[in-house]
């Protein structure tokens, strides 16, 4: 074996017995793979119904730190306030005779409530948005850390296509289907 060099490993080679091609044998292999690709995509998609209480948990606790939920939970309440509060209004303004309605006290209260209704919604959109779009990026990289971490063998057999298709599918529900099912 010392006396062997780089050319002792091609002597070894040459000596071998080649496999010989059997066109069978190989078409047989791609079916057998085919299957094996085709029940694996069906096992990825497997799984249906609503969105589980640990996947929105993992969510809500990306959007934020407890303080931010929490006073995002007192704005929404106090938007809902805000709504009715303004929906009792015009019911007691409906109920007044027309010169009552058009008194500026009036008017001017029915207008505060709408400007405020409005801010108020405006301001509960953005924060809303700002958690979603923090939730969204920290599953991202999340999902990104834990794919570059597979190991090679993974890549070698998973083609690349879907390894993206199913990391872009998954980013595409935190990023659409999760704020639908919280609204």
């Amino acid at each position: 074996a010392a006396e062997r060099g780089g050319d002792g490993a091609r002597a070894d080679a040459a000596t071998q017995p080649q496999r010989a091609h059997h066109p069978l044998r190989d078409a047989a292999s791609s079916a057998v793979s085919a299957r094996a690709r085709q029940e694996k995509d069906r096992a990825e998609d497997r799984e249906t119904g609503g969105v589980k209480f640990e996947i929105a948990a993992q969510y809500i606790a990306a959007a934020g730190s407890c303080w931010y939920l929490s006073l995002l939970t007192i704005v929404m309440l106090a938007g809902q306030v805000l709504l009715l509060m303004m929906s009792w209004y015009f019911g007691e303004w409906a109920a007044q005779d027309q010169e009552q309605q058009q008194s500026p006290r009036s008017i001017g209260i029915a207008i505060g409530l709408g400007l405020l209704c409005l801010g108020w919604s405006i301001m509960r959109a953005v924060w809303v948005l700002m958690a979603m779009v923090g939730a969204s990026q920290k599953l991202h990289d999340t999902m990104f850390h834990n794919v570059v971490r597979l190991p090679t063998r993974f890549f070698d057999t998973n083609p690349s296509g879907r390894v993206l298709n199913r990391f872009s599918k998954d980013i595409g529900f935190a990023d659409d289907l999760m704020p639908a099912t919280f609204f």
